[in-house]
């Protein structure tokens, strides 16, 4: 991925990461130095569990199904 960002101007140039909120969880990529374009080569996973709610009731004995 490549990160650019005209006509911005950091005030220290320490080093930067990107830091990804994603289905409620926060993945951070490895510091790279600041200078433009910042290029990131990194894979991130994101797991995401959808719960499916099954509602289970009794029949009656003369019930029958055919």
């Amino acid at each position: 991925m490549q990160v650019t960002s005209p006509g911005t101007w950091l005030v220290k140039r320490d080093d930067l990461r990107l830091i990804i909120h994603l289905f409620g969880q926060i993945r951070c990529t490895r510091y790279v130095s600041a200078i433009f374009p910042l290029l990131f080569d990194e894979k991130f996973k994101f797991d995401k569990v959808f719960q499916m709610h099954i509602y289970v009731t009794l029949c009656p004995d003369n019930y029958f199904i055919y």
